[in-house]
């Protein structure tokens, strides 16, 4: 199992997210957000600490870069289509009056968005000097990528996801577009959450707690505007701010010419409550909805989805480097000089030790015979030998060294589950009893509840059902019901058939059980009878 610790770093806000990665199976160990003033080697040291990540590879964002776009002939040899990029950079350096001895960029190519024999070459450029200072700053840690947020982002779909923009909303938001999950264009807009979370922070002279009224504020749609419960004054802040957003976005969209066909949100912006449902009303032609890792697993209700958005930038950063993707977009020149020292160690020995033998031997002014040859190369291939075992050596005792760290961060990591798995199971089991006393009270509750319902409904249902079993022919008189369930019914008829007809219907029809009658009684013209019963109840 690999894994890797994704930093985003923004002012005064670092989001983190250790993934690990399991041949295709992803999955988040450890996630948050810290807020720091100034040390900001300090605070990622505190989450190196806190996700126990000190031989994890760590990526992290650049800051400050910006892009551009050209086009190269598609038909071209790689070694030429390189050459290509470099001199369309150089142009565009030239056009814009940028130093490009100062800049250091990287170029992703896709297909032509019209024309399908040209390439689309999508630049991320920025100052050499901001790069250092990232390096830097990650200097006693172990960073093996960094790389632009906006291009990292597509990591978190999979697929063929077709023509699609991602609107991340951090300090400045940045919208990038995708053909078949590839970036193409990146826009950039200054505005963004730095302006919200600075104006609230002015009034309550905390980051954090700006963070927090964000995270508890609502966006309320035209539809939703009656059943908004409060006038908060920092609406006043954030409205506006979203609006601008979306107002840029619609004219990217039109000087873009792309045919669109989804909108993801992502970023800090994600915080506030129905920011997906305020971009819908605003782009009615398109479906909008947050952006969710592909890993993640939306039916499990014990999840809080909405935490795992929050840090979507810091995954993306981890995925890049767990999804070895990141060869295009990485500004860290650490992997290209372990490649070489790779090479290097790799290359053929034998060539270069007969290439050496070579040139020492034209330059030796004696003469030397096939004895002293053979000695030499003997002692030459000897030095070789244990210069290749020391090398061997020190790389596998460094790996050892690497996989027992590895092996004690994943003990100390399954103790701590384990303890706080035993602590869990000792809570449940102490209110297991309590909460049975609690089921049985409402078994009990309910039992009488049925019963009172029963009670209750019992002489409405009898009476209906007398109404459909007594004959036309015949009267009822009354109908007592002198205990719980004990019911006398007095009637009379003409003919005694009639009486004995609502008898045998009481009975039939199980409207009453116990079913005796009396002898008829004749009053004046009438026949009367009482049938006495119990409710079947």
């Amino acid at each position: 199992m690999t894994s890797c610790l994704g930093l985003f770093v923004q002012n005064n806000l670092i989001k983190y997210a250790k993934i690990s990665k399991e041949n295709n199976n992803a999955k988040i160990e450890n996630f948050g957000i810290k807020f720091y003033e100034q040390n900001l080697e300090k605070t990622i040291q505190q989450i190196v600490d806190e996700t126990f990540s000190y031989k994890t590879p760590i990526s992290i964002n650049i800051s400050e870069e910006k892009y551009a776009n050209a086009e190269i002939f598609g038909l071209l040899k790689e070694i030429d289509q390189k050459k290509s990029i470099k001199t369309e950079f150089e142009y565009f350096c030239s056009d814009a009056g940028k130093n490009k001895l100062a800049l250091d960029y990287k170029a992703v190519v896709s297909d032509g968005i019209e024309d399908r024999d040209k390439k689309n070459v999508l630049y991320t450029y920025l100052e050499k000097g901001s790069i250092a200072e990232r390096i830097q700053l990650l200097d006693s840690f172990r960073a093996v990528n960094l790389s632009p947020v906006s291009l990292a982002i597509p990591e978190l779909q999979k697929g063929d996801l077709g023509k699609t923009l991602i609107i991340n909303i951090e300090d400045r938001t940045e919208v990038t577009t995708l053909i078949n999950n590839k970036p193409i264009k990146v826009d950039i807009i200054e505005k963004g959450m730095s302006d919200i979370l600075r104006q609230i922070a002015e009034k309550e002279n905390s980051i954090s707690k700006a963070y927090d009224i964000c995270k508890n504020t609502t966006l309320y749609t035209a539809s939703g505007q009656d059943l908004q419960m409060e006038n908060s004054e920092y609406l006043e802040i954030i409205v506006p701010t979203i609006y601008k957003i979306i107002e840029e976005t619609k004219k990217i969209i039109e000087k873009n010419n792309i045919d669109i066909e989804k909108i993801y949100i992502t970023g800090t912006g994600v915080i506030i409550n129905n920011i997906d449902l305020y971009f819908q009303e605003n782009f009615l032609d398109y479906k909008c909805e947050i952006l969710t890792p592909y890993f993640v697993d939306k039916t499990n209700l014990r999840l809080n989805i909405k935490d795992y958005i929050e840090v979507n930038s810091a995954i993306a950063l981890a995925m890049v480097v767990l999804n070895k993707s990141n060869k295009e977009i990485n500004f860290s020149n650490k992997s290209e000089k372990m490649q070489k020292i790779y090479e290097l160690l790799n290359s053929d020995v034998s060539v270069l030790a007969k290439k050496g033998s070579k040139e020492k031997t034209a330059k030796i002014p004696i003469k030397i015979n096939i004895k002293d040859i053979t000695c030499i190369r003997f002692a030459y291939s000897m030095l070789t030998i244990f210069a290749i075992y020391v090398i061997v050596t020190l790389i596998l005792h460094n790996k050892i060294n690497d996989k027992t760290l590895l092996a004690q961060e994943t003990i100390d990591d399954t103790k701590t589950k384990i303890e706080t798995i035993t602590k869990y199971t000792s809570l449940i089991n102490s209110r297991t009893e309590n909460y049975q006393k609690i089921l049985e009270q409402l078994q009990e509750a309910n039992d009488k509840i049925a019963e009172s319902y029963k009670s209750k409904n019992a002489i409405p249902n009898l009476l209906n059902e007398i109404m459909f079993a007594i004959p036309k022919e015949a009267q009822l008189l009354s109908v007592q019901n002198i205990n719980d369930k004990h019911i006398i019914i007095q009637v009379q008829a003409t003919e005694y058939q009639y009486l004995g007809y609502f008898k045998s219907e009481i009975q039939n029809r199980a409207i009453l059980t116990n079913v005796i009658s009396t002898p008829g009684t004749r009053v004046d013209d009438m026949i009367q009878v009482t049938i006495e019963g119990d409710l079947p109840y």
